[in-house]
């Protein structure tokens, strides 16, 4: 039965709840709506529906008493239920949520995503057209003028430990050919902070991997000449992992044993970074030379340099400040599988920090990662949408990058998008706080 309203309304604009489970609204107009359900209702005993008051950044949840069922038809896959309704408030609302979306189909059909962000938000869309020249000049702009310019840092130095990622091969070749002190002094200079307080402390841990990207891990050889060099040096070593595909199932296994079998000789306990609870099983008779973190990928959150243009971040960034480690039946689950340290990212407000053992990762914070790199999609089609499955990886990375409006502070690198958060770089104050709520290591992933 046509309603003759707005089909397929998204759920963000009006979600419909049957006997307390959600539905989806097929079709929605004055006089009604209707939606879609899996099996036949035997009884409707409650309907809601929940309004999104863009204005007021909330939902107005409605309760609709005053209906009928107007139709009930049987689908291949589904029934459809159309209801009528002449409730007073649910046609002042649905009036609103239609106008308020045939306003936003206006403005994307107007201009761009930025005109149209303007209109609603307030969004600088004129600040879209301004961008650097070349990244050396953006992350010199972003790096070279940090700092705390407070004595008191002297005092927190010794509260942390400072560790460093190196994340692509050109770096794991240039540790390899220089001595440890040389290649720190070098990796704060070529990013512009040789005169920064963090380059005075002395780092005694390096983060050896690619979080994002499975073809910027380490060949085996030169990962095992990096070992060797780091217990020659003292250093203390984490090994970062990704996501792990199906074709690369038997190759981690039995780099999982040779580094196991080197730690066993050794005498020295490996940390892992996981991102994929497939290894997380792989490791799990591990225990006794591997301790493993809880990598970035598995401790997800909404971060997003973009996010304080939403309309009611201000008002909800609290809620962003919790995940799923907030829970504490979740951090026992995840001690059972041996994880016992969680990896953090700054990612430009305050998070609410769970566990013992924690690693915060700064200034870079990932917001987007794909296994169908579009970095190569762009280089080799000129078309980041034609993205594939690359198995043979010439590291277009190393040379280029995506670049982003100079104020959304923001920079496609590898095959992921990475927001830039300072905060952890000039405010004291953020340093001390997550000391305080458990945060004993800082990495920096220059």
């Amino acid at each position: 039965m046509k309603l003759y309203g707005v089909e397929m309304l998204p759920t963000s604009l009006v979600a419909c709840f049957i006997n307390k489970r959600e539905v989806r609204i097929l079709e929605i107009s004055e006089k009604g709506f209707s939606f879609r359900v899996p099996e036949r209702l035997e009884l409707i005993q409650s309907i809601q529906l929940h309004y999104l008051v863009f204005q007021e950044s909330r939902y107005e949840k409605l309760l609709i008493s005053d209906y009928q069922i107007l139709e009930e038809m049987q689908e291949e896959f589904y029934y459809v239920y159309t209801i009528g309704c002449k409730q007073e408030d649910y046609q002042r609302y649905t009036s609103m949520i239609i106008r308020d979306y045939s306003e936003y189909v206006r403005l994307k059909l107007s201009g761009d995503d930025a005109y149209c962000s303007q209109a609603k938000v307030d969004y600088p869309a004129e600040e879209d057209l301004k961008f650097y020249g070349t990244y050396l000049e953006q992350e010199k702009d972003w790096l070279s003028k940090t700092g705390y310019q407070d004595e008191t840092i002297k005092d927190v130095l010794d509260k942390f430990e400072l560790a460093i990622s190196i994340d692509h091969p050109s770096a794991y070749e240039q540790y390899l050919n220089m001595s440890l002190n040389d290649f720190i002094v070098e990796y704060f200079k070529s990013h512009h902070m040789e005169s920064h307080e963090l380059a005075k402390k002395q780092v005694n841990r390096i983060y050896v991997g690619n979080e994002f990207c499975h073809n910027l891990f380490p060949e085996k050889v030169q990962l095992m000449r990096m070992l060797e060099k780091t217990k020659k040096e003292n250093l203390n070593v984490t090994l970062a992992f990704t996501y792990m595909r199906d074709e690369m199932l038997e190759q981690t296994q039995v780099l999982l044993k040779e580094l196991y079998d080197w730690c066993k000789k050794n005498e020295i306990v490996l940390e892992l970074v996981v991102n994929d609870w497939g290894m997380v099983q792989l490791l799990e008779n591990m225990q006794k030379y591997f301790t493993l973190c809880l990598g970035i990928l598995l401790n997800k959150r909404r971060k997003d340099p973009r996010y304080p243009y939403k309309s009611g971040y201000q008002e909800h960034v609290k809620q962003l400040a919790q995940n799923s480690l907030s829970s504490v039946e979740y951090r026992k689950f995840l001690e059972k599988w041996n994880i016992k340290r969680y990896e953090f990212e700054s990612c430009g407000y305050l998070m609410e920090v769970s566990g013992a053992h924690n690693s915060i990762h700064f200034p870079f914070y990932q917001t987007n990662t794909s296994q169908y790199c579009t970095l190569y999609a762009k280089c080799t089609t000129m078309d980041r949408g034609k993205q594939q499955l690359v198995t043979k990886c010439p590291r277009y990375c190393e040379e280029f990058i995506f670049a982003y409006p100079k104020h959304l502070k923001m920079v496609g690198r590898y095959n992921s998008l990475f927001g830039f958060d300072d905060t952890l770089l000039n405010r004291l104050e953020m340093l001390q706080y997550y000391l305080e709520q458990g945060m004993d290591r800082l990495v920096l992933n220059l």
